[in-house]
């Protein structure tokens, strides 16, 4: 709890920032410039996943692409290099394919349901220009993806790091929050209930105002940008929902191996 309770602040402090801007709250500035140590770390490592999110999805679709920092506009862009391939996407799901071989030959049959579902909703986006629809979604569903994986390897501890455990939990349940919390759930509300903060959105970013993602999808979808959010608020949620019930069903296995360690101790004792 108190990992959880720790990052929590953290993760919130480093929100912070922004959120008063967007708000118009009045924040003292000896704790506005405090905050921005985590806005500021935090905030890039968001960017990072965020690109790398539509650069995967770029290769997904048989699109070589490279993620960048934009750090003049305090963001980021994944440029794709090469035209899209069809047969690069077809090897890619021959690959996968026989991932989901190997999950029926060894009884997966829940991974093997997620994979098949997974390869409907990404085939049925593969014609034409449609297959942009979740290049410029995975962005942010990217980034909160990625922050739903931080946490759930926090929470069980799944850590690699020898020297430093405890750091490394606190680092990904920190992150993990951050993404979920800012990319997610606070990007969303204050799209669906802000139209100051629409209007900054709507802008684009730096003086050429790039668009942002949210506003690219409302575009091409000829919808408005609070449907897009709202779309973005129920997979965060989702997201959010698959995390819990996959801790639960990982402290409930830790919890029987260590009684069975338990009981395997208790019968060897003289």
């Amino acid at each position: 709890m108190r990992l959880f309770i720790i990052s929590l602040i953290v993760a919130c402090l480093g929100m912070l920032p922004q959120m008063a801007i967007l708000r118009d709250w009045n924040v003292p500035e000896w704790l506005r410039w405090l905050t921005m140590i985590p806005h500021a770390g935090l905030g890039y490592m968001v960017v990072f996943f965020h690109e790398l999110g539509h650069t995967v999805t770029f290769l997904s679709y048989g699109q070589l692409a490279v993620p960048l920092f934009d750090f003049a506009n305090g963001g980021g862009f994944s440029t794709p290099f090469m035209p899209r391939f069809l047969i690069l996407q077809g090897v890619i799901y021959l690959g996968l394919l026989y991932v989901g071989y190997l999950m029926f030959r060894e009884g997966y049959w829940a991974y093997l349901g997620c994979l098949v579902a997974l390869l409907t909703v990404h085939a049925s986006f593969s014609t034409g220009e449609h297959y942009m629809l979740p290049v410029n979604y995975m962005g942010n569903g990217g980034a909160v993806l990625v922050g739903c994986f931080c946490i759930w390897r926090a929470a069980l501890n799944k850590v690699v790091s020898e020297t430093s455990r405890e750091a490394e939990r606190y680092i990904h349940m920190m992150f993990g929050l951050y993404a979920v919390l800012n990319d997610g759930i606070m990007l969303s509300w204050n799209l669906m209930t802000s139209d100051i903060v629409r209007d900054a959105y709507n802008e684009g970013k730096g003086e050429s105002h790039i668009a942002n993602d949210f506003t690219v999808l409302a575009d091409r979808l000829d919808t408005n940008i609070q449907h897009v959010a709202a779309f973005h608020m129920l997979f965060t949620l989702a997201a959010l929902a698959v995390t819990g019930a996959l801790i639960y069903a990982g402290w409930r296995e830790q919890q029987e191996e260590r009684e069975g360690a338990q009981a395997l101790a208790r019968v060897r004792k003289p």
